[in-house]
Order: structure tokens, then C-alpha cells, then sequence
């Protein structure tokens, strides 16, 4: 995976085939989805600095302008909690003259979204259509304490180019954890942002590590489980590789739905013989908003296996629960928010 492109990391039965999917994609589509998406970045930072005095615009303003930018626009409460629980970073680190910034943070328990800038040694220029890689990156507890904590999830690397020749870098994550795991992103813990390289097209490699110490916001946190026992609906089950196909229903029981800012996660039961090796199961989710807008949500990424499966989507968009009327599941099932 290269680029300004989208990675599934998920265990189970789902990893080898998401992957296998990602990989046959040709070098030209590959390319075509990098410039598509740096367009649309740029398109972003013009917007964010459009709504700022003398060009200069903080984490909040910067994070705003992206996510109008994948939704076609935000509303006010939307607005409100970005500027309430973005964070400034403002910490790097340089090796060999490449430099490594972490600049703004927005985060849940499960998820993060971080805003870095690579900058390479002076009379060097970056191209934002070429195949950067960050290898070997990591965002740990400095203690050790979240090691093996979470076991896959959806991770997105989306690049920019930025002044002086650098690169601005939205890294993405959405973890997935083990039932009655106490990991959280919101821990106040310090955690240490760590890249093994910097590869920058076919040839050339940076050679770490750059190694970041920082603390994640501590706020944004609301979240709200909406099922207290086992509920029956309907999934869906496909090949991975060829969806083309079609999806059929399948039977679940959802045992946890919860919702926070930027996801919803869902623990599930189902029969094991509906399923066939190499298929690949998930559960559509829509949340219907008080003033009727619907939000669908139906990804790919958790942990199936055993008769179980763990999910974990994120949102296009930050989603203030205060904002949410329901939650609809497949089948036709209405999950009310509580009082």
C-alpha cells in the first residue's frame, strides 16, 4: 500500500483477503486514487485557509476544512466540538535532515486522527503524487502498558504538499480491542509516535527512527453504549474480492453497540456455518439524525472469528451524540438513543 492510499489492518479471517484486494489494484489505479485525493486535500487546506486571517489557521481550523471537505459541509454543533477537543501538538524531531512534525490531534477512545509534516533537508522538494511511505510507525504508550491492547482496525495515510518543499500528512486510525479491554486513547498517558523510514519513491530512503514524545487530548470522549441485551438483525455476507456479486442477509445478534464522536463499534454473534472461508461479514449501521438526516455507515474492518465479530467504523465526520435521534440496524431494527 502507497500513497494517499486506504489500508484495512484487521485480524481473523478478513486480513488476507482486504489486503489481497488492496494489492491487485494496478499502479496506474493506484495513481489515479493518490491524485484524486490530493486534489481534494489541497482543496481542503485552500478552504481552511480561506476562513483564517494572514494564511495561518490552527488544528481545529485545519480539521474542520477536512472533514467539510469529505461531507460537503458541517453543522454548527459539528463545528463546535472540533474546536473544543482539537489540540495543538507542536513537537518534532529531525534526523539526518528530514524532520518529523506532530502538529494537531483529535482523538476518542478508539480512534485518532493526527496531523504530521515531513520536511526534507534544504534544496529538497516533495511531491505529494508520489509513493511516501512511512514505515514501521507506531503510537505506544511510552510505559508499555497498551502493548497488544488493540488487535487491528482501519488506518488511513492521506498526504499534501505543504511550504518549504514538505508534505503535510493526515494519519488515521480506527483500533479494534479485545472484549472487557481497558485501552483507551483518552488516557492522558504519554505515548511515544515512533517511524523506522521514510521511503520516497522507488529509490530513495530516509533511515530513521524519529522518535516523537507526546500526550493525545484528553477530551471528546462522550460515548454511549445502546444495548443493555442481545438483539437480533440482519447482517450482510460477501467476498471480499468480489462484491460485484452480490451481499446476502445474515442472521446476527448484537451483543454491543456503543457510539462515541468519531465511531460506532458493535460486537456481534452469528452461526458459524453461514459463513464460508474467504467470506466476509459486517454489519450495516445508520444513525438517523433529530432533524432526519441519515448517516450510513457499513465498513469492513474488526475481528471475526469463533461465531463472534468485533466492529469498528469511523464517521466521515465527527457526529455529536446529543445530535442523534436512532440507530437503525439491518432488517429493519430501531435502536432509540436513551434518555
Amino acid at each position: 500500500m502507497k500513497g494517499n492510499e486506504m489500508l484495512l489492518l484487521a485480524i481473523g479471517e478478513v486480513d488476507p483477503a482486504l489486503v489481497l484486494e488492496a494489492r491487485q489494484m494496478d499502479g496506474k489505479g493506484r495513481r489515479t486514487v493518490r491524485r484524486a485525493l490530493t486534489a481534494a486535500l489541497a482543496a481542503v487546506l485552500a478552504l481552511a485557509m480561506a476562513v483564517t486571517a494572514y494564511g495561518y489557521f490552527s488544528g481545529a481550523d485545519w480539521f474542520k476544512g477536512w472533514f467539510a471537505g469529505r461531507t460537503g459541509g458541517l453543522t454548527a454543533s459539528q463545528e463546535a466540538y472540533i474546536e473544543a477537543n482539537a489540540a495543538e501538538i507542536g513537537q518534532s524531531a529531525t534526523v539526518n535532515g528530514w524532520t518529523v512534525t506532530v502538529r494537531s490531534a483529535l482523538v476518542d477512545q478508539y480512534d485518532f486522527c493526527i496531523l504530521m509534516q515531513v520536511d526534507p533537508p534544504a534544496g529538497t522538494k516533495l511531491d505529494a503524487d508520489g509513493d511516501i511511505q512511512l514505515q514501521g510507525r507506531s503510537l505506544d504508550r511510552t510505559d508499555g502498558m497498551d502493548k497488544g491492547a488493540d488487535t487491528g482496525g482501519m488506518e488511513s495515510i492521506i498526504w499534501s504538499e505543504a511550504e518549504g518543499g514538505g508534505l503535510t500528512c493526515l494519519w488515521t486510525r480506527s483500533v479494534s480491542v479485545p472484549q472487557g479491554s481497558s485501552f483507551s486513547f483518552l488516557d492522558g498517558a504519554e505515548r511515544t509516535l515512533r517511524l523506522e523510514r521514510l521511503c520516497i519513491g522507488p529509490d530513495e530512503v530516509a533511515e530513521g527512527p524519529w522518535e516523537i514524545t507526546l500526550t493525545l487530548p484528553t477530551s471528546g470522549g462522550e460515548a454511549v453504549e445502546l444495548v443493555t441485551e442481545p438483539v437480533p438483525c440482519q447482517g450482510e455476507i460477501f467476498t471480499a474480492l468480489d462484491q460485484a456479486a452480490g451481499r446476502r442477509p445474515l442472521d446476527m445478534t448484537v451483543t454491543s453497540l456503543r457510539l462515541t464522536a468519531l465511531g460506532v463499534e458493535a460486537r456481534v454473534g452469528y452461526h458459524m456455518a453461514d459463513k464460508e472461508p474467504g467470506e466476509v461479514i459486517t454489519l450495516p449501521v445508520t444513525l438517523v439524525l433529530t432533524d432526519g438526516t441519515e448517516i450510513q455507515v457499513n465498513g469492513m474492518g474488526g475481528a471475526v472469528g469463533g461465531g463472534m465479530a468485533w466492529f469498528h467504523f469511523p464517521f466521515s465526520a465527527p457526529v455529536v451524540l446529543a445530535d442523534v435521534d436512532h440507530v437503525l440496524l439491518g432488517g429493519g431494527v430501531t435502536i432509540p438513543m436513551p434518555d
